[in-house]
């Protein structure tokens, strides 16, 4: 069984034959090989050789060393996620320099991997090296460290090429997600809210880094918030042979339901945005289009308490509220989730019925001991209209015929 070889990283994927792949490989790796022989390390610790390309300096140098071994023991020992291992030694090749991607990325993950063309499936893979930006702040140097950990790790996972062929939504939302939850810094996971991201169908991000991916964080950290560890998510994610991943897709969508009621990130709670529907009367109709995995958040504002109901037709949808079932409700302010867990498009009908409830309300009561009676003053309301008429009490009249009585 023949296989091939390819050097890639986690932003672009070559596509080259065996041959041209083979000695694009080797030149990059004379050229690499020659480059760091004439450099001495800025820092040499267990598990990285960092040589600094941008003069950053030992003190930055020494830092980013810090929370690399940090965030490699906390992973390792603490979370059980395996690594994926050097290509040349047995330390992480980590350089400094002075900017990424005309300085919009902060840090860069290389791989190499061979594998199987008759089956894309992955041989081996391991870790060229790691471009950590210099100038960073404390917190973004800490945050990127973590963030590029989770890509090593990512790649002991990975045993097809269909994932880093196609470079899905989760590979950044996975680094970045873990990286927010264990650093307690969320740059970019809030914008999941300030972009109402859950708007969108996640699958319609891929082949190489998007900003977008890195919003969906947001979800990687309420899964780890809720117990679902960084190795489970990872041995669940990227083992497969497919892009879709039902696993996640079936979680996502309970993520939707959930933040209706909020996320907290980092300290912070965040909301959907909610349109803003008013009951006036006893039915309200109107039609949504969801891309697929993704969802839309309403505010109904009633009259009263009373009785409602929400029924939908013309394809798939989940609530956080019961569908075409009669529910009893005191509040007059209820929020409502329509998702669509499906991958396509739905378009749904909705149908809103509202039906007031009688309210008694008890303002006060007297009790006659001597004729063992029981006096009370009542204030009932239809809805929020005072009622009128003949009001029975179990079944008898009682003889009042206003709503204060």
């Amino acid at each position: 069984m023949g296989q091939k070889t390819y050097a890639s990283n986690r932003h672009y994927l070559g596509i080259m034959t065996v041959k041209a792949s083979a000695l694009a490989l080797a030149l990059l790796l004379i050229l690499i090989s020659t480059h760091v022989s004439a450099l001495t390390p800025a820092v040499n610790s267990t598990h990285f050789v960092i040589y600094d390309l941008a003069n950053a300096g030992q003190t930055y140098d020494q830092e980013l060393d810090n929370y690399l071994e940090q965030a490699y023991s906390l992973y390792t020992s603490n979370l059980g996620m395996k690594m994926a291992p050097p290509c040349s030694g047995s330390q992480y090749t980590v350089y400094v320099v002075p900017s990424i991607n005309n300085g919009t990325e902060a840090g860069i993950t290389e791989w190499e991997y061979t594998y199987y063309p008759n089956t894309g499936q992955i041989i081996n893979a391991c870790i060229a090296y790691i471009n950590i930006s210099a100038g960073l702040s404390t917190q973004w140097l800490e945050h990127t460290a973590y963030h590029e950990l989770v890509h090593v790790s990512q790649w002991a996972y990975v045993q097809y090429t269909a994932i880093p062929q196609d470079y899905p939504w989760y590979i950044e939302a996975d680094a970045e997600g873990t990286a927010s939850y264990y650093t307690n810094q969320c740059p970019l996971d809030q914008d999941y809210f300030m972009y109402n991201q859950y708007e969108y169908d996640p699958y319609d991000y891929y082949g190489k880094p998007i900003i977008n991916m890195y919003y969906y964080s947001a979800f990687i950290y309420w899964l780890i918030s809720n117990g679902i560890g960084p190795a489970t998510i990872e041995a669940n994610v990227f083992a497969g042979d497919s892009v879709v991943n039902s696993w996640l897709d079936n979680y996502y969508v309970q993520y939707l339901l959930s933040i209706v009621h909020g996320q907290d990130l980092c300290g912070t709670t965040y909301t959907p945005t909610f349109q803003t529907i008013s009951i006036g009367g006893n039915t309200y109709t109107f039609t949504v289009s969801l891309q697929g995995l993704s969802a839309q958040y309403y505010e109904l504002q009633l009259p009263a308490s009373g009785s409602i109901e929400i029924s939908t037709s013309g394809g798939i949808v989940d609530s956080n509220i019961q569908l075409n079932t009669t529910i009893s409700t005191s509040n007059t302010t209820l929020y409502v989730a329509l998702v669509n867990p499906t991958t396509s498009s739905e378009t749904i009908t909705v149908t809103i019925s509202y039906t007031p409830g009688i309210v008694a309300e008890v303002l006060y009561g007297t009790y006659d001991v001597l004729n063992e009676t029981l006096s009370l003053k009542l204030y009932i309301t239809y809805g929020a209209t005072p009622i009128s008429g003949d009001l029975y009490v179990n079944g008898t009249n009682s003889g009042c015929k206003q709503w204060l009585c």
